[in-house]
Parts: structure tokens; C-alpha cells; sequence
């Protein structure tokens, strides 16, 4: 399969920028919780109809231009087999459209210029690290659809969700998912997660399942980390 690609005016850091602040707000990358507004901001609990529509109103002015950019008639993906099939088939040029976007450009002879940082000359807004635009791209993939298409859920399922799933896979592969920003925090992390949780292939599920017991196992290794630094500053 070629490889599809993006629209730089589109897919940048202005676009992970915003859909990071649009649904963390100003949680630290280093909460241990979420706050009550996020919860009902993520999960409706306790969230008034107007407020919910308010929400997804937010989500499609941020997220719906890249998502129809990337949709079923433009990026066309390979009929449905099965999550397993996906797996060893298809992610591996399916994640490859968007590794671009979280990975460390490659080494160049060229003399450095003044925005050596940014992807693309096309994005002049903020710089991101990989991990948090890796981030950015598992919300717009997997949770920006349940937002917007509620009327016609069908491309949620059998296209984002495929596509979410291969770059979640990607994400994986480099760490970036356990990154030091994103270590010990369950409300930032597990969102590198969901993407598995929505698959309907018991292989990804025991994927999951094993990096669930990782963020466990960080976030009691920062806990006894913290309990030991001020056990030394209290002697």
C-alpha cells in the first residue's frame, strides 16, 4: 500500500496544541487525578445536555477539518478482516502516514535554521514533543469521532477506530507511551490506551491489559520514589 499523506495545514502543533487544551484544560501532565469538570467533560457523568453539546460542538470546531481530511474516500483502507488481521497486515503502512508526526526527524547535513524544532514550515504555531503530539493524535483518532459523529457512528468503528489502533501500536513501539512527561499519570496516560479497549480483538485487549499493569507498576514506583526523597530530607 502507498503511504498517505497529510495535510501539513491541517496535521500540526497548532491542531495537537488545541486538542491538548481542549481536553486536559490546565491538568498537569503530573496529575494523579483528573478534576470532577474533566470527568464530566470526558464521560458526561453529572454533564447537563446542553453542556454535552456544547462539548462536542468544541470537539468538531477543532478536530472535524483533519478528520474529513483523513476520511473513508480519502484515506482508504483495506477491507475489514479481522483486528488480528489489521494487526499483521495493514498498521505497519496504515501508522505510517502519521509516524511523521511523533517521531525525531532524521539527521540532516543541512545547517540548522531558526525553527529546526517545528516539523513544517507550513506550522509556525507552538513546538510539541513527540509524546505529546503521539497524544494529540490518539484523541483525534479515537476519541474526537465519538464526540462528532454521534448521529452516524459508523465511521467511528469501522475507520477511525482502525486507524487509531495502528497508530497506538506505533506509539508504542517508540515508548512513547511511557514517557517521563506521561509516566506516573493515569489521567494523561491511559488515554494512549483506549484505542484498545475498542477493539473487539481479544489480542488487543490482553495488549491492554498489559500496559494497564505498567502504568500501575510507574505509578507505584513514583509513589515509593517520593516516599523515599522525603524520607532523606526529613533525616
Amino acid at each position: 500500500m502507498s503511504t498517505f499523506t497529510l495535510n501539513p495545514t491541517l496535521f500540526n502543533h497548532t491542531l495537537y496544541t488545541r486538542l491538548l487544551t481542549l481536553w486536559f484544560a490546565d491538568l498537569p501532565p503530573t496529575a494523579k487525578n483528573p478534576t470532577p469538570a474533566l470527568v464530566s467533560r470526558w464521560f458526561g457523568r453529572g454533564a447537563s445536555a446542553e453542556a454535552k453539546r456544547d462539548f462536542d460542538a468544541q470537539c468538531a470546531a477543532t478536530a472535524l477539518p483533519a478528520l474529513e481530511s483523513i476520511a473513508a474516500d480519502q484515506f482508504v483502507l483495506p477491507e475489514f478482516q479481522s483486528a488480528e488481521d489489521d494487526r499483521a497486515t495493514n498498521y505497519g503502512w496504515m501508522a505510517g502516514s502519521f509516524a511523521g508526526e511523533y517521531t525525531p526527524p532524521a539527521p540532516s547535513t543541512a545547517l540548522p535554521t531558526s525553527s529546526a524544532n517545528s516539523r513544517s514550515s507550513d506550522d509556525a504555531g507552538p513546538t510539541l514533543s513527540n509524546e505529546q503530539s503521539a497524544l494529540a493524535l490518539m484523541l483525534l483518532l479515537d476519541q474526537m469521532p465519538r464526540n462528532i459523529f454521534r448521529a452516524g457512528q459508523a465511521p467511528i468503528y469501522t475507520h477511525y477506530d482502525r486507524i487509531a489502533r495502528a497508530v497506538a501500536y506505533s506509539v508504542y513501539g517508540l515508548g512513547l507511551d511511557r514517557s517521563e512527561r506521561f509516566r506516573a499519570s493515569a489521567p494523561w496516560r491511559m488515554w494512549f490506551y483506549l484505542p484498545l479497549m475498542h477493539s473487539e480483538g481479544l489480542g488487543d485487549h490482553a495488549v491492554m491489559a498489559t500496559k494497564l499493569r505498567g502504568l500501575r507498576a510507574d505509578i507505584d514506583e513514583d509513589v515509593r520514589r517520593r516516599q523515599e526523597m522525603d524520607s532523606g530530607r526529613g533525616g
